[in-house]
């Protein structure tokens, strides 16, 4: 056992703040921090950066992650990767027919891509008022991640390190205890850090967030099925012509199936349903140890939607993730406590269906880097006396935004899987482009 022990401190901004998960939110925090020379160490339970695949593909937003970018001056590496051309829309019958569709936005009459400028920050504004938030380009969030680690400097992740506890000591600051996986090897060991302050960014089942709430997040009624397709544009043409450029969905008999454009020739494949929490284990569907099996009984799922459809799961990819759709409750709060607080998911996890989980935790990180750093929410320095009021701060307008972004995502869900989809999706589409244009796309769940 190693141990490295911080003394806590009263000096705002904090000596060093700790991040837990390297997700989108945990390094957009980073980022922010070290642009205001705060020092910053971020632990990731993955052994490497590579250890698994990133998920599809995210729609930024431009009042959310996009601002979250431009806070972290990383705009423009963002703008010349993403793609304006990939948030097109079609909604499915079961039968295959078009319910709705929606051409990619991409720009004003001439034809030429239109980059906005930042949004005006005005005092009170919230990220689901103003202006229309409808540029909303298209990313891989693998490119993503990969933006935010090059941009930290040299050892700021600790990689292959899996929180164990966090405990409050007297003076404010916590206690973290980490399973250490070594280099090249099998063998673990342990890490004890006492942490001045320390941000949960550990996702939906937060370590972190049990200093701060016993919440946790609960079953929606919805799971999903992931796999993807590979090359589709040489070997599967009609499924192409299917999907389009963007997201196709798919809908009825509470089933969902979304097939989702990547870079390098990949589509994800996601397979909702509406089923009991134990369905998973109860189908006995053997996800993990035959593949053929498990493609046979999906495709049972789907008896009498369109032989088209149903052949976008003959000739997927042979591995299939099963995984429950869940989330917080959307007036979940807690009150503040000193040398900690959340972000993201372990703050407010939701269900998918708005594209927001990816956006509000960046939007978060950069507030929240923002506020450690002593500046409110335009930069402006010298905003507060205490960590604790600036961290006060950020969390109520964390709290006001999540609470809107899960009732939408929640209401969403429900059209998604009504008994009248995909007609009343197709409706709320219509009504929804006439106010702005929107890529309302499922955004990959991690």
């Amino acid at each position: 056992m190693s141990t490295d022990t911080q003394t806590t401190t009263s000096s705002f901004p904090p000596a060093h703040v700790h991040i837990i998960g390297a997700g989108l939110g945990g390094l957009t925090l980073a980022r922010v921090l070290q642009l205001s020379n705060v020092p910053v160490t971020v632990y990731e339970r993955e052994p490497s950066a590579t250890t698994r695949a990133q998920g599809g593909t995210l729609d930024l937003h431009t009042r959310t992650g996009q601002k979250a970018l431009r806070i972290g001056g990383l705009y423009d590496q963002f703008d010349a990767q993403c793609s304006r051309l990939a948030d097109a829309m079609i909604i499915r019958g079961k039968d295959g027919s078009i319910a709705f569709q929606d051409e990619p936005h991409e720009g004003g009459p001439s034809g030429e891509e239109q980059h906005p400028p930042p949004p005006a920050e005005e005092e009170g504004e919230e990220e689901h008022g103003g202006p229309p938030d409808g540029d909303r380009p298209e990313i891989d969030r693998g490119a993503l991640r990969q933006i935010l680690l090059d941009s930290l400097k040299p050892g700021t992740i600790q990689w292959g390190h899996t929180l164990r506890s966090i405990t409050p000591t007297q003076t404010g600051a916590h206690q973290l205890v980490f399973e250490q996986q070594l280099p090249s090897s099998t063998s673990t060991t342990t890490t004890t850090i006492t942490a001045e302050f320390v941000v949960g960014a550990d996702g939906a089942w937060s370590r972190t967030r049990s200093v701060l709430s016993p919440a946790m997040p609960h079953y929606t009624g919805t799971s999903f099925i992931e796999t993807e397709l590979l090359d589709v544009d040489a070997q599967h043409p009609a499924i192409v012509e299917l999907v389009g450029d963007g997201t196709m969905s798919a809908l009825g008999e509470q089933k969902a199936l979304i097939v989702q454009r990547n870079s390098g020739g990949r589509m994800k494949v996601y397979l909702f349903l509406r089923a009991p929490e134990s369905w998973l284990v109860d189908s006995k569907i053997p996800f993990d140890s035959d593949p053929q099996t498990t493609r046979t009984r999906l495709l049972e799922l789907l008896e009498g939607w369109s032989e088209g459809l149903r052949d976008i799961l003959r000739v997927s990819e042979p591995k299939f993730i099963p995984r429950p759709v869940v989330c917080m409750d959307p007036e979940m709060k807690w009150e503040g406590k000193e040398g900690v607080t959340l972000l993201g998911d372990a703050a407010h996890v939701m269900s998918p269906f708005a594209g927001e989980g990816a956006n509000l935790a960046m939007i978060d990180a950069a507030e929240l880097g923002y506020a450690l750093a002593g500046k409110n929410v335009k930069g402006e320095e010298g905003a507060y006396v205490s960590v604790r009021e600036a961290v006060g701060a950020y969390e109520k307008r964390m709290f006001a935004r999540a609470e809107v972004a899960a009732k939408e995502s929640a209401s969403n869900m429900e059209l998604f899987f009504s008994e009248l989809a995909p007609a009343c999706v197709a409706d709320w589409m219509r009504e929804a482009m006439s106010v702005r244009a929107s890529s309302f796309v499922v955004a990959s769940v991690e």
